[in-house]
């Protein structure tokens, strides 16, 4: 362990080095600079304070805080007032109190913890960022936004160099047209798939749509799900009389496919009215109409 300052005193009773400005502490590969330090021989504690204090390990990630104490013996850092990281892909992560253990290269926060990726802002109660696999667990609490979309869990990972987000536990996700329910969910954003396991349910509220299973595959470029493990799905709403309707569709293996109204051809969208028309036509009530106008006509040429 190195120690580097523009002046010190040694107290050589009370065991006690205070240093002061341009502080740096250097420790097998991990560097720490702040405006004071005072080190604990006896205790190997260095007390850094400043306003900034900073911590960069051997992967350039960058913690800044206030007041970080350091143990040189365990190389582990602790900060109680308030930290940031920013990791060496540019994510920041804050919380009010953390932990940063260098034989691990491992990063601990806890307290009101928020993340800042280049599209997603994530809240928890808990997170651990491991620096060597540039890998972030969340705990419970944990809530995300992305663009219009908003999911809960209360657990779960974000793999950076594979761009891969994963929530676990009570999963609930939310954008401006569905909502989605699971225990597992797997967000792949280099190829814009989304993964769900056990229990699933996904409410597309714009068509009236419910989506059933415990594995559902969905490509958002091609807007095709796959429904696997037993599916089904329910589409619900008001017949031409206003009374609710629903229509269930069970099998072993679905695949849905949402296609907006004005990309198919005209062919075929006055196919389905047809079609629509031919489902609605009702033999029986026409032919009850038939006779009831027969009736009448007979009353009246009758007067």
């Amino acid at each position: 362990t190195y120690l580097l300052c523009d002046s010190a005193a040694w107290n050589v009773d009370g065991r006690i080095i205070e240093a002061f400005g341009n502080v740096r502490l250097k420790q097998k590969g991990t560097t720490l600079t702040s405006e004071q330090l005072t080190y604990f021989v006896d205790d190997d504690l260095a007390e850094f304070r400043g306003d900034i204090v900073e911590l960069v390990d051997k992967e350039g990630n960058r913690l800044r805080t206030r007041n970080l104490n350091y143990d040189t013996r365990d190389s582990v850092a602790v900060f109680s007032d308030g930290g940031s990281v920013k990791d060496k892909h540019g994510n920041v992560i804050e919380s009010i109190v953390g932990t940063y253990d260098s034989k691990i290269s491992t990063f601990t926060f806890e307290d009101d913890v928020k993340v800042y990726m280049d599209s997603i802002f994530m809240s928890s109660n808990k997170m651990l960022y491991l620096a060597d696999s540039s890998k972030a667990v969340f705990g419970s609490g944990t809530r995300s936004w992305m663009n219009d979309g908003f999911a809960r869990s209360d657990g779960g990972w974000y793999n950076e160099k594979d761009s891969v987000l994963c929530y676990k536990d009570n999963v609930y996700c939310k954008d401006k047209d569905n909502e989605s329910w699971s225990d597992e969910t797997y967000y792949f954003r280099k190829e814009r798939i989304v993964e769900m396991y056990r229990n699933v349910k996904v409410l597309d509220s714009a068509n009236n749509i419910v989506l059933l299973g415990n594995k559902l595959r969905y490509e958002q470029d091609s807007s095709l799900a796959f429904l696997l493990e037993d599916p089904a799905v329910v589409q619900f709403g008001k017949d031409e009389s206003g009374k609710v309707d629903t229509v269930f569709l069970r099998a072993d293996s679905l695949i849905f496919r949402g296609i907006q109204k004005c990309r198919l051809p005209e062919d075929e969208i006055g196919e389905a009215d047809r079609r629509h028309k031919d489902i609605l036509f009702d033999a029986l009530q026409e032919l009850r109409d038939k006779q009831a106008e027969e009736r009448q006509k007979k009353l009246e040429d009758g007067l």
